[in-house]
């Protein structure tokens, strides 16, 4: 058969079912009669056009140009970062040797170490709720509240935005004093608050222009901070300065300083509690629960790791003082660390960017957590604070959960999560601050009290939180039969009675069928009960049960 033979294939196909029929392909003539033709941005040609419905008769001003999103960190940048220059601040510099002048090196280091434990407690305790929850922006307040409720998450949350902010405050000026002694303005109080002002001023731009350059300064100031900690452990070695107090290594100092010498009325708890502070940062990872790719996992590694790293800077600074200088130097002389480093601007940069980073981390986590306090609407006349000045929205509304956790494998810090630690842990810093200073401590308690029935009284619909679900009878109940060697059921126990032999059960219908009821359940019936083997009795009546 030629080709000019060959017949053309049936049509039969409907490409206007897959948008490509000739009413969908042809062009649609433009209506230029209209008065805002040209002036409402691209006209799309036809139905199909992509975008045709979102930016028909928008107006160009009016189209996002500029799409923005969520910048996020992860477990180096986002959390261990943040917690390290937190943690190892200017206390470190300044009060390790006096510290070590009053209560001795061993003693020094049960500090160090209470410290520590206290502030692993806390964080194993948020490392608990990240892996049962999933976490969201707020912080300390979201942690709080998902736990105890939101009436306790505020009192508590607003706690500590104000202890954050009131630190804020003494790291600034901490660097003042230091800058204005430095300049040669030692003693000149205007001098000393104008460079605070301006460090707040600096900060506070930074933290306005983004969180991507505050992490960017965050990883400039920890490699100096670093830095200053290895001129300290290099100078110990490369020189002395006896007149100073500085003997150096192998002179055998570290004898007498071993046990405490306590003066002008200090004990254990009270040099403690200069010292402590110097910790409380720790949690500045969890308040960066709403800029990380995955809080669950960045939270608990970052903040571990910060941890044991500054354990280590602990230890090695007290030790290092304790071998190498005087204990009149170490009370008397507040610089003596700057006195042992080999470089000493290298250290005074350190002690300056130390203040910096503590308050570059309280500026930027706490309004974090004031936010989301104030977006709860839990206390009507801050709910102001919860708006941004950014169109962008949160992380949380632009990443939906993509999928349900339905098993998670336990990670190696799964297993040091413990509810009774976390308990021991509440009463152990109760405990310590009545210790520290109990007029303190009870003024805190009675504000987190107020706080709490005003949220109370504002908005008595809060919910509860997790903790509500919690029936003591029903845990000691548990306990107890564990304790005998009983399985503890989570289901409430009925005592059933056996069946009666010898009797049978004879069900009837009260009612007739219907058939317009014949798709229900038929619920009113009448059982007889009667024994098997009787005699025809007239008393025996047979026992009815209607149901």
């Amino acid at each position: 058969m030629n080709k000019s033979e060959q017949q053309p294939p049936p049509s039969s196909l409907d490409w206007s079912r897959f948008g490509l029929g000739p009413d969908s392909i042809s062009e649609r003539p433009r209506d230029r009669s209209n008065e805002q033709y040209g002036i409402g941005g691209h006209q799309p040609a036809g139905p199909n056009e992509l975008f045709a419905g979102e930016q028909n008769d928008e107006p160009w001003w009016k189209t996002q140009f500029f799409i923005s999103e969520p910048i996020l960190f992860g477990t180096l940048d986002g959390v261990f970062t943040s917690c390290l220059i937190n943690v190892f601040g200017v206390i470190v510099f300044l009060r390790s040797g006096w510290m070590i002048g009053q209560a001795g090196l061993l003693n020094a280091i049960s500090m160090i170490l209470a410290t520590v434990g206290i502030a692993l407690i806390t964080v194993l305790s948020a490392v608990g709720i990240c892996e049962r929850c999933r976490m969201e922006s707020g912080g300390v307040y979201f942690l709080l509240a998902h736990v105890m409720g939101p009436r306790v998450g505020t009192a508590f949350g607003l706690l500590y935005v104000f202890g954050q902010a009131v630190g804020c405050s003494l790291f600034v000026l901490g660097l003042g004093e230091s800058l204005a002694g430095f300049v040669g303005l030692d003693g000149n109080v205007a001098a000393q608050r104008g460079f605070a002002s301006g460090a707040v001023l600096l900060l506070g731009i930074i933290n306005v222009a983004g969180v991507k350059w505050v992490v960017k300064l965050q990883f400039v100031l920890l490699i100096i901070l670093l830095l200053a900690a290895l001129d300290l452990v290099v100078g110990s070695f490369v020189h002395t300065d006896v007149q100073n107090g500085f003997m150096g290594w192998w002179r055998g100092v570290i004898s007498d300083n071993l046990y405490p010498d306590y003066f002008d009325g200090y004990n254990w708890f009270t040099v403690f509690g200069v010292f402590f502070p110097t910790i409380t940062g720790i949690l500045a990872g969890i308040n960066m629960s709403g800029d990380l790719r995955n809080p669950s996992r960045d939270i608990p590694n970052g903040s571990l790791a910060a941890i044991f790293t500054v354990s280590g800077l602990y230890l090695m600074f007290a030790l290092v003082l304790a071998s190498t200088c005087t204990r009149e130097a170490l009370k008397t002389d507040f610089m003596i660390s700057a006195r042992v480093s080999a470089l000493r601007v290298l250290l005074l940069a350190g002690l300056y960017v130390s203040s910096m980073s503590s308050c570059l981390g309280a500026m930027y986590g706490t309004p974090r957590v004031l936010q989301s306090i104030a977006n709860e609407n839990v206390i009507p006349f801050i709910r102001i604070l919860g708006r941004g000045i950014s169109s962008t929205p949160s992380p949380e509304q632009q990443q939906p959960p993509s999928h349900v956790v339905h098993k998670k494998t336990l990670s190696w810090y799964s297993n040091w999560c413990n509810r009774y630690l976390s308990l021991f842990g509440a009463f152990l810093k109760l405990g310590m601050m009545l210790m520290i200073n109990w007029r303190y401590a009870l003024t805190f308690i009675g504000t987190g009290f107020v706080i709490w029935v005003y949220v109370g009284l504002t908005n008595p619909a809060v919910k509860p939180g997790a903790a509500s679900e919690f029936n003591f009878l029903l845990w000691l109940k548990s306990a107890l039969l564990r304790f005998c060697g009983h399985r503890s059921v989570g289901y409430e126990e009925i005592v059933v009675p056996p069946t009666l032999s010898g009797v049978e059960l004879s069900p009837s219908q009260l009612n007739e069928d219907n058939e317009d009821f014949s798709s229900r359940q038929r619920f009113h019936q009448t059982a007889s009960v009667r024994p098997l083997y009787h005699d025809e009795h007239p008393d025996h009546t047979n026992i009815e049960v209607l149901r």
